[in-house]
């Protein structure tokens, strides 16, 4: 039976270790030992570490764009809205320093 949680144990370790050494310095081993666990486990969820990548690209930028969304729905006008998106970007940038590599460079 597979664990619901243990996908997003995987995509949480291969942002740090896509963030640290590099998409395509990375191994799947790499990514297992930083969940604990076994390599194969991570074939139960993922096709390939590119299937991975695209689907940490999708999860998390899915969550960014839902977050601004809610955020700019209040704004007034164009301007405040460009302006709190900006703000938000960098904020994420902050909060989350591997995604933002991962996702920017990376990608």
């Amino acid at each position: 039976m597979r664990d619901p949680d243990k996908p997003q144990q995987i995509i949480e370790a291969a942002v740090r270790v896509f963030a640290r050494k590099g998409y395509f310095n990375s191994r799947v081993s790499d990514v297992a030992r930083e969940a604990g666990i076994a390599a194969g486990t991570i074939y139960l969820y993922f096709k390939t570490k590119e299937d991975l990548l695209i689907t940490l690209f999708r999860e998390k930028m899915a969550t960014f764009v839902a977050s601004m969304r809610r955020s700019i729905a209040d704004e007034p006008d164009a301007v405040a809205k460009v302006r709190r998106l900006v703000h938000l970007h960098f904020h994420m940038l902050e909060e989350d320093p591997d995604l933002a590599e991962v996702v920017q460079i990376e990608l």
